[in-house]
């Protein structure tokens, strides 16, 4: 990529929704990064072009042993390129589907989650496609929340429906508020994060999820999740909370909600549960 003179980029290592991501080397300081560039008829068009520079300064401004971090953002030639990190350790989405997740693994990556979502949420910032895919590994086994492609500033009272009344975000792990287009409060991702914990703890999702994109928003938004079976209270009744349909009966924020995981886990795995695993997870001094 011209735009690009002090990289050597490679191969396409990832596909979503805002853009193509590629392995590349950062030369003068022989540094392996990941390149995510925004696809040509997307850059032509100003409101998307708009949005995928505000993520890059939003990325910027995130510190966090938990979030994937941004080490530069080039607009040039027609180019817009994000360069980050390049974790080698696969995602939880492809250990889900591997080799499985025990229930001690899925609640450290739940915490390491939450911890991520709540450092962004004090900055400002919500995710708003917190799913398995975007829970990105380390070679040395830390997970880091990726992918802020469509968040948005708390502040400005942010909704998910675009100008084409399309809804963005991954329809199995919406929080009814996205799918009505309401404005957003960290209550979203405590959604998506509890949906995600759903699914690693059971091996299935809250709802049914046949019937395409629009069926699957419109039982989140009219019906209850089956109930949590698979693992005994509270650690059950933890999740459901997450998932309520209503934001204001859910956990206020990711903190809270993981103080009340990390409890749930210590009271059903015992006491040192945590240092038992081999997965590192830094915690707030209030969890």
């Amino acid at each position: 990529m011209a735009a690009l003179p002090q990289y050597d980029v490679g191969g396409q290592i990832g596909r979503g929704g805002m853009g193509v991501v590629y392995a590349a080397l950062h030369r003068p300081l022989g540094r392996p990064v990941a390149v995510k560039r925004l696809p040509g008829v997307l850059a032509e068009d100003a409101r998307m072009s708009a949005r995928f520079e505000h993520e890059a300064r939003l990325l910027a401004h995130l510190d966090h042993p938990h979030i994937v971090p941004v080490y530069d953002y080039v607009q040039d030639r027609g180019e817009h390129l994000l360069v980050m990190e390049k974790l080698d350790g696969g995602t939880v989405w492809s250990k889900f589907t591997t080799e499985g997740v025990t229930p001690a693994q899925s609640c450290a990556f739940g915490l390491a989650m939450l911890a991520g979502l709540h450092a962004a949420h004090g900055a400002g910032v919500l995710h708003l496609d917190v799913k398995p895919k975007n829970l990105l590994f380390t070679a040395g086994g830390v997970l880091k929340v990726a992918d802020f492609g469509i968040s948005q500033v708390v502040s400005e009272g942010a909704t998910l429906v675009t100008h084409g009344g399309q809804v963005l975000g991954t329809p199995a792990y919406l929080s009814p508020e996205q799918a009505l287009g309401n404005p957003l409060t960290p209550a979203a991702d405590v959604y998506g994060a509890g949906t995600v914990l759903y699914e690693l703890l059971s091996g299935r999702l809250p709802f049914d999820t046949g019937g395409g994109a629009l069926a699957m928003i419109q039982r989140r938004v009219h019906h209850e999740p089956r109930p949590l079976t698979e693992v005994p209270d509270p650690l059950a009744g933890v999740i459901m909370r997450s998932i309520e349909r209503d934001p204001r009966s859910r956990y206020r924020n990711a903190e809270t909600f993981a103080a009340d995981l990390a409890q749930a886990a210590a009271d059903l795995l015992g006491r040192d549960w945590l240092l038992r695993l081999t997965t590192p997870v830094h915690l707030t001094p209030h969890v």
